[in-house]
């Protein structure tokens, strides 16, 4: 029995009243508090890597924007829980006032400050993003859109917005158009959408984004549909992958498969780290790069703040050792290393596939960092094509 389920006990029994403990409710702060104080600590951390004085002042939702899947419009995916910062809605008619007016502050990517749009400005969209609904048929632990709350409870747009999603990209088309869900394919409106776009606008890289958890059909449907599609994957072995999503892995080997085998070149493959997950990294890096795709990418998902310790910590303080000596704080760490060490031995066994130039790899360090992974490691080995960048990659 741990030390916080004993005090709740003798509590329970009388044997302790709460205004015995002043010091005890003081000093063990709650799970809200905790959070609390993550996120200021990635506040904190953000600030001393790029101070707001020295970020770039932009009009930025002149070139990126992301449309929630009931039409807000944002200025970028980051932006997209944040209601101060809607700038309107594809269905208004004056949308094009709207991004000329939006005047809000922003610093939420940590790479530029939003600035009001001037008279030099011109809308130029490189890229759109658009979150066609939250309905989803992926029940996954860690979703940042909480799409399987919204599945769940029925509270997820049901308008078709397909004339609103063209009257607008026909008035500021994109150079690319990003399409995500929920998951887009087992949506009637989104889906029927999707498979049009491509015709309608040649000239825009269309990007679809799917957990391919779909019926091998689906995937004959899409053909053809679009420049790229990244497929996810939240674990690579059965077990796994079936805790974080609450489905079989077997669809996405197979919708995976039939795409490789039409299109290998637009085929992209991700695998998105969680706490549970990031150990088998290497063994999805060797079965992804033998298929050949056009890249295998490495996402995380915050895995460092749903650890439940600090990874900057190297020692943790163990009260029940009497002289309090200084414990190493290695256990993840030492996971990590473990996994960076099989990376790097994958994309070693895999050099002549790398080599060949038409299958490259990127990886982000948000998580890996701690494990050693970095493009002076990466190219300490001569690996090519391979590319570790800054942040989630999210």
């Amino acid at each position: 029995m741990g030390p916080v389920q004993l005090i709740k006990r003798k509590i329970r029994s009388g044997l302790i009243r709460m205004s015995e403990l002043p010091v005890l409710n003081k000093d063990i702060p709650s799970l809200a508090e905790l959070h609390q104080a993550q996120l200021q600590k990635m506040q904190d951390d953000l600030e001393l890597e790029n101070p707001i004085q020295s970020l770039p002042k932009l009009a930025c939702h002149y070139e990126t924007i992301f449309i929630r899947d009931d039409g807000s419009i944002l200025p970028c995916c980051n932006t997209w829980p944040e209601d101060r910062l809607v700038i309107g809605n594809i269905k208004d008619d004056n949308i094009l006032a709207k991004l000329r007016d939006f005047d809000q502050q922003c610093n939420i990517c940590g790479t530029c400050q939003l600035r009001k749009a001037n008279q030099e400005d011109n809308i130029n969209f490189r890229h759109i993003i658009v979150e066609t609904s939250k309905y989803c048929n992926v029940n996954c632990a860690m979703c940042g859109h909480f799409s399987p709350y919204h599945t769940r409870t029925g509270q997820y747009n049901k308008e078709d917005l397909s004339y609103y999603y063209d009257r607008f990209l026909d008035l500021c088309p994109p150079k690319i158009l990003s399409v995500l869900g929920g998951e887009t394919l087992v949506q009637e409106h989104g889906l029927k959408w999707f498979t049009g776009v491509k015709k309608k606008y040649n000239d825009t890289y269309v990007e679809l984004v799917t957990s391919g958890n779909v019926k091998p059909e689906v995937a004959d449907a899409i053909d053809g549909c679009f420049d790229s599609i990244l497929i996810s994957f939240y674990g690579f072995q059965a077990e796994t992958y079936r805790k974080v999503t609450n489905l079989p892995i077997d669809r996405v080997f197979e919708f995976s498969d039939i795409l490789i085998n039409q299109a290998r070149e637009k085929v992209h493959l991700k695998y998105l780290t969680t706490p549970i997950n990031f150990h088998e990294s290497a063994i999805f890096l060797d079965w992804a790069m033998k298929n050949k795709p056009g890249w295998v990418v490495s996402h995380d998902c915050n895995t460092p703040y749903f650890l439940t310790m600090d990874l900057d910590e190297p020692y943790r303080i163990c009260d029940s050792y009497p002289t309090h000596n200084k414990i190493p704080n290695n256990y993840w760490k030492e996971i990590l290393h473990r996994t960076v060490r099989d990376i790097i031995k994958t994309l070693k066994e895999n050099k002549e596939i790398l080599e060949e130039g038409k299958t490259r790899v990127a990886y982000a360090d948000f998580l890996f960092k701690w494990g050693g992974l970095t493009q002076e490691l990466v190219d300490s080995h001569q690996l090519q094509n391979v590319t570790i960048s800054k942040g989630t990659g999210c």
